[in-house]
């Protein structure tokens, strides 16, 4: 029987979506273009409603009274059907700065744990804290989060303490954590609770020998904790297991219907009951990555087979003996996620939630961008449908100003017509997924009504044949005017695109930017990435990669030239060599390429200089590197620490990725180390490496929305929250004042400790393991190491402008100069030749 209320919504729905008599919703262009008769149709179904709304009041007294049914209303055919789109709704976690990291899902909200500070234990006499934090004390404490976005603390719970030391151990410590909640059969919550206690066991004197690690000792084992839902503890079961010299891997465990723990052990899975001992195990024969458990309760092992990674379902008791059911899993299926609907599995990779039936292509459930999220930020564990059909999850994010910080999402599928109509732009994906560019389209997507960005992924272009086919067809895009409106230049051929007018130039959008001016930046920054006067990306920090000698023998000034190099080769002993042994003439002809492009191609005019004689002198310098390099014999005798030292090893590469990075690196030469860089024709031969940049199409449909988004690169919160070392010349000095500000330690009164002499006890900042054994403890930066660092920061005056194709061109043709086929002067005709015809071929 049809209810009464539904039959006069189902009438009233046919006439408004034309299911009766072809009356619809339309304009009135479209009718002009329907015949007559359709027109006829339409105004009769029209002069006709009142009369079937009398029929729908008929069928409603019908329905209300007696058992007469109404056939014509339960076949009428249903509604169209509209498209449905998941969007989020998005709830701060309150107090969410230490980190909650979800178990479970219930009807009601999260369990989970939070590693907390618990107390501190004393420092031994005589010994120095060596960073912030050394000697505190962490424990798992359970948490409840409601949907609301409200943790709350599992009273019931008293937090378990790490092993203190009654034997007079030596470097006694200890390791005490809960790896993951979870819930059992009759509702009760159950844990592995795992120790870990190492200590030294040598005798006297051998602490800085090569011995010393014999000496080491630690043992670990595990308890099974059974809990009530407030977390109050119940009983506490030690595992009758042997974990010596073996890692059980807790974190990916489960619980199967009897209430056994399921844990990965090396090649085997076993589970472990309630009284601690050994209920089952299964051989896998390979490594186990992890468990899974499936929807209908069945659990599975991940593991590497022979044709990559598979999940090998645990045969029950019923099962023993026979061969288990192995499901093959594609590339990317690492985050699983407890199935629903039709999927067995469902996992997050990158961008992507992706649904899973064995012996099918995984099935494209929802794009995370498309819902304001970035994929990476999850905690896949946090995911789960709802019984109403929502997903629900938690993301996590950083901020260098105010720390970490989560909160829940919500997505609801809503018809796609009655989402808010925006401009869009896309971004281009030529490489791995990107974390922080999913980060900053989120972010923009969030703050903006009117307008969005879509990441377009070219890389699903590339196959095992032809791996740049990506980059081909966004070039071609690009080119034809329908290319992306905005590029990440970590990936593409910067200067080419930028000399054939296919990038836009920022200058005019700084120098109409309220906020932002050109003299906020690194002037010698912003010359290494112009072209022709122009600049076409926006970067928000920047590395460089360099070289490091010995001011006594390289001088004290970043930047050299080959003449200066082989002077100062002269100085250094026989047997020394210039960098490592692995470096090979290929590398350094690869990073001198990137960087002396420019003196070699003008991507402008298509001239190609590769006769002159600056190229000569880096084939020349090239030649002094061993050809190739043999990992398969070599041992490690000496460290690079050592050979310096020894004066057996003059240079070492290294990248400054922070500016921090010269605290570490300066030890390594005594405290009097210089950022050289590679000899080079003219000027500073490091290389500025830029972070973050963005660039924007020349046919971007929308610049200035475009530019709101690169901007955020440039802004001082923007560069405030940067990682590497920021193109800002006032956030630079900020946070280099930072790192030459000198911290003391305080009692939690906040007063600073005095040492036995009255002196005021710094903190450390890191602490550096040397080959030796030995350990350096860093501390604040010099005014001496802070003057070498700008001085490299302010030297730099160029980008890598690589090119796989001129690269093996020119590597091609060398190959017959090192082997003495050839002479220079033929080998260099040849590579400008060719190099030339690639050019102008690109122009």
């Amino acid at each position: 029987m049809v209810p009464p209320i539904a039959a006069q919504e189902y009438i009233l729905r046919a006439v408004l979506v034309g299911r009766i008599s072809g009356v619809g919703k339309h304009d009135e262009s479209e009718i002009e273009k329907q015949t007559e008769k359709e027109i006829m149709m339409k105004k009769t179904a029209v002069q006709l409603l009142p009369l079937l709304l009398l029929l729908a009041l008929c069928l409603c007294a019908c329905g209300s009274g007696g058992t007469e049914q109404a056939p014509a209303a339960t076949a009428a055919p249903a509604a169209e059907e509209t498209e449905l789109v998941y969007r989020g709704e998005f709830i701060p976690v309150e107090n969410s700065s230490n980190g909650f990291s979800p178990s479970f899902a219930t009807d009601e909200g999260y369990y989970g744990l939070i590693a907390e500070k618990l107390g501190r234990r004393e420092i031994p006499e005589g010994t120095v804290e060596e960073y912030e934090g050394q000697y505190d004390i962490y424990g798992s404490v359970l948490y409840f989060l409601d949907w609301n976005g409200k943790l709350s603390r599992l009273e019931g719970f008293e937090p378990i303490l790490p092993q203190e030391d009654t034997e007079g151990r030596k470097d006694f410590s200890s390791y005490v954590g809960l790896n993951r909640l979870l819930q059992r059969n009759d509702g009760k919550l159950t844990a592995l609770l795992e120790t870990s206690n190492a200590w030294f066991d040598g005798p006297e004197g051998v602490e800085n020998t090569d011995e010393r690690w014999q000496y080491y000792r630690s043992e670990q084992k595990e308890e099974i904790l059974v809990l009530g839902m407030d977390g109050s503890l119940e009983s506490r079961t030690e595992v009758d297991l042997d974990l010596t010299d073996r890692w059980l891997n807790g974190y990916q465990s489960v619980c199967d219907e009897n209430n056994n723990i399921l844990v990965a052990l090396e090649t085997q899975v076993l589970a472990l009951a309630p009284d601690g001992s050994i209920a089952r195990s299964w051989e896998m024969g390979d490594y186990v990555n992890g468990l899974v458990q499936l929807p209908d309760g069945r659990i599975g092992a991940t593991v590497w087979g022979m044709n990559g990674l598979e999940l090998r379902m645990l045969a029950s008791e019923k099962e023993a003996g026979s061969e288990s059911e192995v499901i093959a899993l594609p590339d990317g299926a690492y985050n699983f996620i407890r199935g629903w609907d039709s999927y067995e599995l469902c996992y997050s990779s990158g961008m992507y939630l992706y649904g899973l039936t064995p012996g099918e292509e995984p099935v494209e459930i929802l794009n995370w961008l498309d819902c304001d999220i970035n994929g990476d930020s999850l905690d896949s564990n946090s995911i789960c449908l709802r019984e109403d059909g929502r997903i629900t999850g938690l993301e996590s994010s950083y901020s260098r100003d105010s720390g970490p910080s989560q909160q829940l999402f919500t997505l609801n599928q809503v018809p796609a017509s009655s989402v808010a109509k925006k401009e869009v732009l896309t971004v281009a994906q030529l490489q791995y997924y990107d974390y922080e560019l999913g980060q900053r389209i989120v972010k923009f997507n969030r703050s903006h009504e009117d307008v969005r960005l879509e990441l377009k992924d070219y890389m699903q272009y590339n196959t095992e044949e032809d791996p740049s086919a990506g980059l081909t067809k966004f070039t071609t895009e690009l080119m034809a005017g329908n290319g992306p409106d905005i590029i990440p230049m970590n990936s593409v051929p910067y200067r080419q695109l930028a000399s054939r007018g296919l990038l836009e130039d920022l200058y005019p959008f700084i120098e109409a930017d309220d906020e932002i001016r050109r003299e906020d930046f690194f002037p010698n920054l912003l010359e290494a990435l112009e072209v022709d006067g122009g600049l076409y990306q926006a970067c928000s920090d920047f590395s460089v990669e360099t070289l490091i000698g010995a001011g006594s023998i390289v001088g004290n000034s970043p930047g050299w030239t080959y003449e200066d190099f082989y002077l100062a080769w002269e100085k250094m002993p026989e047997d020394c060599t210039i960098l490592e042994p692995w470096v090979t003439r290929q590398a350094v002809l690869s990073s001198l390429l990137g960087l002396e492009m420019d003196q070699f191609v003008d991507w402008s005019s298509g001239e190609v200089h590769f006769e002159s004689q600056a190229f000569k002198d880096l084939m020349e310098f090239t030649r002094l590197f061993p050809e190739s390099f043999d990992w398969s014999t070599y041992e490690l005798t000496e460290s690079t620490n050592d050979l310096i030292r020894q004066g057996r090893q003059m240079l070492t590469q290294t990248y400054l990725y922070g500016l921090d990075s010269l605290l570490y690196s300066d030890s390594d030469f005594g405290g009097s180390a210089t950022y050289i860089g590679w000899p080079c024709s003219e000027g500073v031969g490091s290389i500025l490496m830029p972070n973050g940049g963005y660039g924007m199409s020349h046919n971007c449909r929308n610049k200035e929305a475009a530019w709101d988004f690169l901007r955020t690169t440039l802004t001082e919160d923007g560069q405030r929250n940067t990682w590497q070392i920021p193109v800002n010349q006032k956030i630079f000095r900020e946070k280099l004042e930072e790192i030459m500000t000198v911290n003391y330690r305080k009692d939690s009164d906040g007063n600073e400790i005095l040492n036995e002499n009255g002196e005021k006890i710094p903190i450390p900042r890191g602490t550096i393991w040397m080959d030796d054994g030995e350990t350096r403890v860093i501390y604040a930066m010099t005014q001496e190491q802070a003057d070498a660092i700008v001085a490299v920061a302010e030297s730099c005056k160029r980008i890598s402008d690589y090119d796989s194709s001129i690269y093996d061109i020119v590597s091609g043709q060398a190959m017959a100069w090192y082997s003495g086929e050839k002479s220079l002067d033929e080998v260099c005709r040849l590579i400008q030749s060719r190099a030339n015809l690639y050019i102008n071929e690109q122009r």
